[in-house]
């Protein structure tokens, strides 16, 4: 995988014009013995179904775009059955759960380790709701476009304390 994302750099990756893009998708499965298989949101059903979910990145410009990385989201509840691990034949350090987030947070700064070229980072909802996400790709300086909900909060201006006035209100405590 990693060469392919190197290979789709070299033809159309750019530091302005390309974008790293993170979405998931499922894959409906019968049955619980695939990997990471269980009742779970399905957004190629459009609602909660018995199946896989991986998070994938994609570089992409223009009309061009390239699967560069991937993980199989492995639910809390797969880490904690040995058994079925074992079974499964899931590798030991693959046994630990990590949130879609988490996921899409690793993809993104190996894609930078990687040298890949991109000028923003973009992702639907899912990911554009996670504050945790969208602080950490801010603080790795990454311009992001992410969907969010109606109902989030955004700041054009650092936000600064004001001292509180004298006399209303409760006494301030030391």
């Amino acid at each position: 995988m990693d060469q392919v994302a190197c290979d789709a750099n070299t033809l159309f990756g750019d530091e302005k014009l390309a974008g790293l893009y993170i979405d998931e998708s499922s894959f409906l499965k019968k049955g619980h013995a695939s990997v990471g298989v269980q009742r779970q949101w399905s957004g190629r059903a459009g609602k909660v179904e018995n199946c896989q979910v991986g998070v994938y990145a994609c570089l992409g410009r223009d009309t061009r775009v390239c699967l560069t990385d991937f993980r199989l989201y492995l639910p809390e509840e797969w880490t904690q059955d040995s058994a079925r691990l074992d079974k499964a034949k899931v590798p030991k350090q693959c046994r630990v759960h990590k949130t879609k987030h988490e996921q899409a947070w690793e993809m993104i700064v190996h894609a930078r380790k990687q040298g890949l070229r991109f000028g923003w980072v973009g992702f639907d909802c899912l990911y554009g709701s996670k504050r945790e996400l969208l602080k950490a790709v801010e603080d790795l300086g990454e311009r992001f476009v992410g969907d969010v909900a109606r109902t989030t909060k955004v700041w054009t201006q650092q936000l600064q304390l004001e001292k509180p006035r004298a006399g209303r209100g409760r006494p301030a405590k030391n």
